[in-house]
């Protein structure tokens, strides 16, 4: 109808605003996906490198209580043998927290180093170790080495994951709000400099209390540079391109999280490594200059002359120049939208309809238990079997098969099934380690990269499922909440790995379970792939309402009668 009629010609009221940026650029072209390649390779490199940093910061070493300064030759596996108290329940394994009380000094003198001929089977008196020495063989310097994370302060371990994630859950929230209030790319350059500036600094931290406090920094920017970066290309993507880049990112963490490790290897150095992860990262302040400002939120900033600009330049690009009278046209207010999205307290309007409601609960907990099995896995390898470069680096193998996989049955199956699926899998090949004998490693640790690469396709495919069950008017609160739970369930991980104390499965056991009753919520959430996203809370109820795996079987052997039933 109107083939040769240019934008400028068409009455704004026919005009869709929310994709004439998208028309004119000609959908998707070189140009996106020249700069979308681009932010592939590097979207998640900071985030990658101070949040998997902590698997290696606090890699867990041998410690014993140091021993006297004499000219003995005792070896160190003699002098543990000797001086500390046998394990409960464990009379081969020793407690080198504690120590025998006894005057080693004059002990060692006394029998002229002779080791054989020290006996302390009359000694049962034991006391608190105040100094330690740490095995530097391979681990150079941890932090727990450095700051004695061990024996009455080994609790203190977990605060590293808590500080990161807090970071994190805190910049997802302040990075969105700073961008949009000045713009995409400025965010990013403050994040970036924030980060360089606060891991360079947490590298030379003269305490444990200000090495917590520099990586809550650099989780905050780092999770901050990252969010806005993936919300800058989904504002100039549509359709299958949308789906296919939303997910893909997912493949640069892995990528980096690989880089993380042989960094590790070749420098077992806690301190050089925090610099390693900071300094090098000068080099994005290129994307200022390779990435424009996002031309959508220029136009909802009413900036049409700068967005108009950056439009003609794509569009050009890709080989649609526009006309010289070209026009974008500012987004028409709509004084319910805005009732509907004002105030702090938004998120209220998820839970004020059922149909929403219950979505809304069930993408909580989709985040929250993905994030749990993901983090727990990855953040604690050395608690599930294996050595920590090995589950670490196998893990991050499956992940590209895995991200792949997802890509490839988003395309095909939809949202709903291939979530499910992937919770099934992740489920029950965590619960199949309760069959294997401990002796066989190898099998728990494959049992376990399963689980962990089908937990990573979850992870990526939650931001594509939330960002499409949430209307339009509370996207972001609905996706920015469920982040949350994705922040606080990694915080908890620790705690459960902890209870491989009780038995050395039942953290497996625990995330095991949480996926399979995840998958189990997911069956009642509606397929969202090829349908209209909604717009308006009114929309967002009805989207979906009665379409559960259950349901839709029936419902189409019914659909008939019903459509029938409506038409009189």
């Amino acid at each position: 109808m109107f083939e040769n009629i240019e934008l400028t010609e068409i009455p704004s009221s026919l005009i869709d605003t929310k994709e004439q940026i998208i028309n004119a650029i000609g959908g998707f072209g070189k140009w996106q996906l020249i700069h979308c390649v681009f932010i592939t390779s590097i979207i998640w490199m900071p985030a990658s490198f101070h949040l998997l940093n902590m698997v290696f910061y606090r890699a867990p070493t041998e410690f014993w209580c140091s021993p006297p300064v004499t000219d003995s030759n005792i070896s160190i596996p003699d002098w543990i043998n000797l001086s500390s108290p046998p394990m409960l329940g464990n009379a081969e394994a020793r407690n080198s927290c504690y120590v025998y009380n006894l005057n080693w000094s004059d002990v060692f003198k006394e029998h002229n180093g002779n080791l054989s001929s020290i006996s302390i089977a009359n000694t049962t008196e034991v006391v608190k170790c105040e100094n330690f020495q740490h095995n530097q063989t391979f681990w150079k310097h941890t932090t727990i080495q450095d700051f004695n994370l061990i024996c009455d302060d080994k609790y203190k371990q977990k605060w590293t994951q808590q500080a990161t994630f807090f970071g994190l859950l805190v910049g997802v929230f302040v990075s969105g709000l700073i961008s949009d209030k000045i713009g995409r790319s400025k965010t990013m350059m403050i994040m970036l400099t924030m980060l360089v500036i606060c891991g360079t600094l947490t590298s030379f931290a003269p305490s444990y209390g200000w090495f917590l406090a520099g990586i809550w920094a650099c989780g905050f920017s780092a999770i901050g540079f990252g969010t806005v970066m993936y919300c800058w290309m989904m504002e100039i993507l549509s359709g299958k391109e949308k789906t296919i880049f939303g997910v893909a990112p997912h493949l640069n963490f892995a990528f980096w999280g690989f880089a993380v490790a042989v960094i590790a290897y070749l420098v077992p150095d806690w301190q050089k490594m925090a610099l390693i992860f900071s300094l090098p990262l000068i080099i994005l302040y290129a994307t200022y200059w390779i990435l424009p400002e996002s031309p959508r939120w220029l136009l909802a900033q009413g900036r049409l002359e700068e967005a108009e600009n950056i439009v003609r330049k794509i569009a050009k690009y890709n080989g649609n120049p526009l006309p010289s009278d070209f026009r974008l046209i500012a987004p028409q207010s709509d004084d319910q939208q805005a009732k509907e999205t004002g105030g702090i307290f938004t998120f209220l309007n998820l839970f004020k309809t059922p149909n929403m409601r219950m979505k809304t609960l069930i993408i909580y907990y989709c985040w929250f238990t993905t994030s749990m099995i993901y983090y727990g896995l990855t953040l604690n390898s050395n608690n599930v079997g294996g050595s920590l470069f090995q589950i670490y680096c196998f893990g991050k193998g499956l992940e590209f098969p895995a991200i792949l996989l997802v890509i490839f049955l988003l395309l095909r199956a939809g949202r709903r099934l291939t979530l499910l699926i992937l919770y099934v899998i992740c489920g029950f090949s965590l619960l199949g380690t309760l069959l294997i004998p401990k002796e066989y490693d190898w099998a728990l640790m494959v049992l376990n990269v399963i689980g962990r690469g089908s937990s990573t396709g979850t992870l990526a495919l939650c931001y594509v499922y939330s960002a499409e069950i949430f209307p339009t008017v509370v996207r972001n609160v609905g996706i920015g909440s469920s982040s949350v739970w994705a922040r606080i369930s990694p915080m908890i991980a620790p705690y459960i790995a902890d209870l491989s104390v009780y038995h050395e499965k039942l953290p497996l056991m625990v995330f095991g379970s949480a996926a399979l009753i995840a998958g189990f919520l997911v069956s009642f959430l509606p397929e969202t792939a090829d349908h209209k996203l909604p717009d308006t809370l009114a929309e967002g109820e009805a989207m979906g309402r009665g379409d559960t795996l259950w349901s839709k079987k029936s419902e189409a052997t019914n659909g008939t009668g019903n459509e029938r039933e409506n038409d009189s």
